[in-house]
């Protein structure tokens, strides 16, 4: 009984002080709510516009493929890698946002079409800084995250617009199919044109065997009694017989070879395009709001108990005391907010 009346009487300690000192904790608080106020209706706002990549059919990246994106994205990567692995160094490279800065996007700042490179970097003249500035806050606005067991991939892009973040995603991932088209599909296409070459080689080279055919059975009508030219008669045919076959082999396998380079090429397939989002993703203004005016509310309460105990030793009092001086300081706070209530009323 003696120690619950002991933390009784701390417990009402602890409220004389925090009602004592009140004013420090509202001038506290107050201060710092209003500047949070301010900063967060004039802080520009975050949108974030999200897409969801599926993984290729195809995940088993082609022989020397590894090169073909060292070359392309100017970094190195190591064989036998999978594709969507690669997106988000292909989409980090600095060919995919020079080429993303060379594009232009409608900015409803602007009320126009402009080039990012002009929307994101302002009052830089020299070129070769503004393309690195808008290099840099490009990459800052881009973020790729890929599930390791699904391998589906997440673009995410960050803008003070939002259907601008929704218009550089999708510019990015026009840039994953340009690459799949430039650099993947490109010994395919090389076997293809091989083909095509020979085949335009052998159907010359059968035209003008038939030619010969042609003018020698015009001049020579007449070869049953001659020996020589029924030879050459067969030497001719055989000729031009080989050109024939040759030449629909080539023709087949040149067929076959444009389905291949169509197949060959891993298609981007988007699960969830994206689109302008409609909320802000930052400022989250009521949940900032919130916190910090916690974080103040506490900053105010360990203040008023540092002035407190600072000022003097604190003279323990009797239970009734502390009750009663508790009890006028809350009356007289209570009278006072009546009082202006009525007082706004009557106006």
């Amino acid at each position: 009984m003696k120690n619950q009346t002991r933390d009784d009487l701390n417990i009402l300690l602890y409220l004389d002080i925090l009602i004592k000192r009140r004013w420090i904790i509202i001038g506290t608080v107050i201060p710092v709510f209003i500047i949070t106020i301010i900063y967060l209706l004039n802080v520009s706002p975050i949108y974030l516009a999200t897409a969801t990549i599926l993984p290729p059919a195809n995940l088993e990246a082609p022989t020397g493929v590894s090169q073909l994106v060292q070359a392309y994205i100017g970094t190195a990567v190591p064989k036998n890698i999978n594709t969507p692995v690669l997106y988000g160094e292909i989409l980090a490279s600095r060919t995919v946002n020079v080429n993303i800065l060379n594009q232009e996007f409608w900015s409803n700042k602007v009320g126009a079409k402009i080039k990012l490179i002009d929307i994101l970097v302002i009052g830089e003249n020299d070129s070769t800084k503004r393309y690195e500035l808008g290099y840099e806050n490009l990459r800052g606005q881009i973020q790729v995250s890929l599930d390791q067991k699904t391998l589906i991939t997440t673009l995410s892009v960050k803008s003070s617009e939002s259907i601008l973040a929704s218009d550089i995603a999708k510019a990015l991932i026009e840039q994953l199919n340009v690459f799949n088209r430039k650099g993947i599909s490109r010994k395919a296409k090389e076997n293809r044109i091989f083909i095509q070459e020979r085949l335009v080689d052998t159907d010359s080279l059968l035209r003008s065997f038939e030619d010969e055919l042609r003018q020698f059975r015009e001049f020579n009508k007449r070869i049953e009694n001659s020996p020589e030219l029924q030879i050459e008669l067969g030497r001719k045919l055989r000729e031009v017989r080989i050109q024939e076959e040759i030449f629909i082999t080539l023709k087949k396998e040149f067929e076959i070879t444009r389905i291949e380079e169509i197949k060959s090429i891993p298609t981007i397939n988007v699960l969830n395009e994206p689109v302008p989002p409609l909320k802000k993703h930052w400022p989250m203004r009521r949940k900032i709001t919130y916190l910090v005016s916690l974080y103040a509310t506490f900053m105010g309460v360990a203040l008023a108990f540092i002035i407190e105990f600072l000022s003097k030793k604190y003279e323990f009092e009797s239970f009734k005391m502390r009750f009663k001086k508790l009890y006028i300081l809350l009356k007289n706070d209570l009278i006072s907010i009546l009082y202006f209530l009525k007082k706004e009323q009557l106006n």
